[in-house]
């Protein structure tokens, strides 16, 4: 895949994917699986080279019931750079992302489920997701309708 945009210069767009997906992962840590993101917003300050290394950052700002809003960069910060004037933050990001099914499972638990060392491929794991969040959604309709009923 060519990710060049400007002339010797990552793509924007590969910029952008590169922090929702760094953000959705946090998403997952903080709120559980099931997060999508609503919005993302990216300001580029400076480019990066084909073939450079960036340090992502992000970080939970706010929790707001299932709405989660976070903060993010991309920088040259690969190892500790003792003087902070010589890291070059090459863009910055704000990001809000909804947890679309309240009882999703918590990243803590799939990692108990199928260990941090699971042989369990990303599609197995996937699969097993969401045939569990398509259970507690059903169940969780059916216990709302057992109620309605029992108050007719």
């Amino acid at each position: 895949m060519n990710c060049e945009g400007p002339p010797g210069a990552v793509h924007g767009g590969c910029l952008a994917t590169t922090l929702d997906n760094v953000f959705g992962w946090q998403s997952s840590r903080v709120m559980g699986f099931g997060c999508v993101t609503l919005n993302l917003n990216v300001n580029y300050k400076k480019f990066v080279k084909l073939g450079g290394m960036v340090r992502v950052e992000v970080k939970t700002e706010k929790i707001d019931g299932r709405k989660l809003y976070m903060a993010g960069k991309l920088t040259n910060n690969i190892s500790t750079i003792e003087d902070p004037q010589d890291v070059v933050i090459h863009c910055d990001s704000t990001a809000l992302f909804y947890k679309r099914v309240p009882q999703a499972w918590t990243y803590d638990q799939a990692v108990k489920l199928f260990g941090p060392q699971s042989k369990l491929s990303q599609e197995e794991i996937v699969s097993i997701l969401k045939h569990a969040n398509q259970q507690s959604v059903h169940q969780q309709r059916l216990e709302s309708n057992e109620q309605i009923v029992s108050k007719l």
